[in-house]
């Protein structure tokens, strides 16, 4: 992982240590994180640049889907619609698989099954 993405993980790692869903959420965030990096494996980019913008993408939807789901920042401009109430683990998931599934299609298959399992368990909370 290069400097710039470790620092975006750092930064939204700190944001969400102010919250009381952080366990949970910085766990969705690290899982879908795995994902990114099983996906790059399974579909690698041509040139490290790519990478990096596909990476940046990844981390501002979730980061702002995060902000949007605990009313701490502002509205969402990624266009990944929460329903009231969110919750920051789900919305970060939901965003997560939504910028995944637009850069990796291939892997399309995976990410819906990792968001369907865990989509299913947090119905069971």
């Amino acid at each position: 992982m290069h400097l710039i993405n470790r620092a975006v993980l750092l930064l939204s790692l700190l944001f969400l240590a102010n919250h009381s869903t952080a366990d949970t959420t910085t766990d969705a965030i690290l899982a879908w994180g795995e994902e990114m990096r099983n996906a790059e494996a399974a579909e690698p980019t041509d040139h490290p640049a790519t990478y990096n913008s596909q990476v940046g993408v990844f981390y501002l939807a979730v980061f702002e889907a995060v902000n949007a789901s605990t009313g701490t920042q502002w509205e969402s401009f990624s266009g990944v619609a929460l329903p009231e109430n969110a919750r920051a683990d789900l919305a970060a998931s939901y965003a997560a698989h939504a910028a995944l599934s637009a850069t990796y299609g291939v892997s399309a298959a995976a990410l819906d099954a990792r968001l369907a399992a865990i989509v299913d368990s947090a119905s069971t909370d």
